[in-house]
């Protein structure tokens, strides 16, 4: 039998954090269901505080709907969810303003349907304030509760947002450049999951414990920071 498909695997890996967290066992084999094809994007060089400048200059490639996201891409790079993760946050349940917080309680898959994190667990991690400044450029929509929104003003999924991406990877230069390189050592671009990567480089650099980092991009330890 292969690897649980999502949902089923959403809910067997919660099950057994609740059990792991009750102490009948103590570790979790759904944590990383399948088998791993190669490196993966750990090994990839993360983008820079230039490289996100220049993403966000690309946005106006999308023409009016460039403020939105930029809203997106600073806070995917800076509070560091999953894109998943990110894609299920809704404004008036999840965004703690004043608190400087997001609260991380599902995530929302290509189709729209919604599960629990990746890991089975809910957080609330720190909202900072480059990317709390970033979300006044994110336009609320009448009758939607969600904090993206497509260029027609619907929810925003997957698919949309990853040709936004495009265009404005594109449109920056770095879909070209020799930074990252696929087997045939050709340049392979970057997709919205090396904004995670800057968000834990970049608190690295400014000196936030391993623990810290795997609390705010969802980890269940610090070992997949190494």
């Amino acid at each position: 039998m292969g690897a649980l498909q999502h949902p089923l695997r959403d809910q067997a890996r919660a099950f057994v954090n609740w059990l792991r967290d009750q102490g009948y066992c103590t570790t979790n084999p759904f944590e990383r269901p399948g088998i791993s094809k190669g490196p993966g994007r750990k090994h990839d060089k993360p983008l820079t505080e230039d490289d996100l400048r220049a993403l966000d200059e690309a946005c106006a490639v999308l023409g009016a709907y460039a403020n939105p996201m930029r809203g997106w891409l600073h806070f995917q790079a800076y509070v560091g969810c999953r894109p998943a993760e990110g894609l299920g946050v809704e404004r008036a349940l999840d965004i703690d303003l004043k608190a400087g917080e997001v609260h991380i309680r599902q995530q929302k898959y290509r189709d729209g349907s919604l599960s629990t994190p990746k890991n089975g667990r809910e957080r609330t991690i720190i909202l900072p304030d480059p990317a709390r400044e970033k979300l006044a450029l994110i336009p609320t929509r009448l009758g939607s509760s969600w904090l993206f929104h497509n260029k027609r003003g619907d929810e925003l999924l997957y698919p949309p947002l990853l040709g936004y991406w495009h265009s404005i990877l594109a449109a920056s230069g770095l879909a070209a450049d020799r930074r990252w390189l696929d087997a045939d050592s050709q340049p392979k671009g970057v997709d919205p999951y090396h904004l995670r990567h800057f968000c834990g480089s970049h608190l690295a650099d400014l000196g936030c414990t391993a623990q810290d980092i795997a609390e705010q991009l969802g980890h269940t330890d610090g070992g997949a920071l190494a």
